[in-house]
């Protein structure tokens, strides 16, 4: 008479011992093996657009995605593309939350995996709009077009996680005074320094937004900073 019996994914052994009334014993033996081959399931959220004045980033939260599978999602990765770039570890369940975002376009890709290996995407896009231009440099350097003749300023890398490194470029050797400021305004640090370039900032700055302000005489400049 055949036996219904629930099995879990993966491969199960199945063994029957009969044995007579003289006990001797005879075994067989046949595998079971459940493949999953269905796909996690995955929606993410709608398109983010956001608006900012003065600046050029700003932290958006991101709702989370919707996501499951007929056994369980394992990894939940996520990829930001385009005016910010970044990503997750690929293990866990990973999710953007709250992430500071340069001005522009971003793409939001999130990869769900379940135990068995099968994954599906998904994806959207954050847009922010500043009322001033801002421009991006392979997403290594952020800087309004406040910039005056002669003086310029990169910041790198950007975003950071460690420090920020300063680079002045001037017509003049004359020494430079920079001031950084938070987001809200309040001044965190300031140096004079006849050094131009390699100029390291930040390392014990907190996660946020920075404003660094760089004077040479008459010249005046301003760059961002993300330090996440």
């Amino acid at each position: 008479t055949a036996v219904s019996n629930t099995f879990n994914v993966g491969k199960t052994t199945v063994t029957y011992t009969l044995t007579d009334s003289a006990s001797n014993v005879r075994t067989q033996s046949y595998s079971v093996t459940i493949k999953d081959l269905i796909a996690p399931s995955i929606t993410c959220p709608s398109n983010i657009t956001s608006n900012v004045i003065g600046v050029c980033s700003r932290s958006i939260v991101n709702p989370a995605p919707v996501y499951g599978d007929n056994c369980f999602v394992k990894n939940l990765s996520w990829t930001l593309t385009g005016a910010t770039s970044l990503s997750s570890p690929l293990t866990g369940i990973k999710l953007v939350g709250s992430k500071t975002f340069i001005a522009g376009l971003t793409n939001v890709t999130y990869v769900a995996t379940d135990n068995a290996g099968n994954t599906n995407t998904c994806s959207y896009q954050v847009q922010l709009n500043s009322n001033i231009s801002c421009t991006a440099s392979k997403g290594t350097n952020l800087v309004s077009e406040q910039s005056a003749e002669g003086l310029k300023v990169n910041v790198t890398p950007n975003p950071t996680r460690s420090v920020f490194v300063l680079n002045v470029q001037s017509d003049t050797d004359e020494a430079v005074e920079i001031s950084v400021f938070d987001a809200s305004g309040k001044k965190v640090q300031s140096l004079k320094t006849k050094s131009l370039n390699n100029i390291q900032i930040g390392q014990k700055f907190g996660s946020g937004n920075y404003f660094f302000e760089v004077r040479q005489g008459e010249k005046r400049t301003t760059a961002i900073g993300v330090k996440q």
